[in-house]
Parts: structure tokens; sequence; C-alpha cells
């Protein structure tokens, strides 16, 4: 019985988490360790379709290609590929855009995720 209370503990915790609405303080509220923190606001970027938020990921890989790429491809704002640092990264987004690339090969599409 004390395993099946813990089991729905835990889960009910995971759960309420992972659902409580984004913001700002929710994201920095989360560890840093194991990304937790700039995958949050990659998809606070993403729900809101606000690429600043892209701004406060640290991991460069994480920001560049898979934050303001991502949002200027499901946007189709090429304004934000300016913001992306990595020349590659910056590069390819553009490529996406004007259609001579697909965005990760054509294998899914990340604006229905």
């Amino acid at each position: 019985m004390f395993f099946f209370v813990l089991a729905i503990m835990l889960f009910a915790v995971f759960f309420t988490g992972c659902t409580q609405k984004r913001s700002v303080e929710v994201c920095e509220s989360k560890p840093i360790d194991y990304g937790q923190r700039d995958e949050c606001f990659r998809y606070l970027a993403k729900e809101t379709n606000d690429s600043s938020y892209c701004e406060y990921i640290n991991d460069s890989i994480l920001r560049d290609y898979w934050c303001y790429r991502e949002l200027a491809y499901c946007t189709n704002n090429s304004a934000i590929c300016e913001k992306i640092k990595d020349i590659d990264a910056k590069n390819s987004c553009y490529a996406i855009l004007s259609g001579k690339e697909k965005f990760e090969g054509g294998r899914r599409n990340p604006c229905n995720e």
C-alpha cells in the first residue's frame, strides 16, 4: 500500500510540474542540471512565439538550433535568424526559410510538437 501511495504522489507532483503554465519565473526556478531550465525557456518561446525567451538559454546549440532556428521556421520569420550567433545555425535557418533546406531533413515538423 505504501508504494502505491508513493507512486500516486510522485505521479501527481511530476504532472503538476509538467502542466504548470510556463513563465520566466517558473523557468528560472528550474534546475540548470540536465538542461531543465533551458528546455523550459525553449518551450516558453514556442508556446508564445516569442524569440526573446531564447536569449535566456545558456546552451548555445539548444539556443541557436532548437530555439531560434525552430521558431523562425514555425513562424516563417527570417528576422529571428539574425539573432543566431552560430554561423552554421544561422545559414541553416536562412536556407530552411528559403526552401533550399528542409528542417531536420523533413523528418519531423517541430511546429506540431
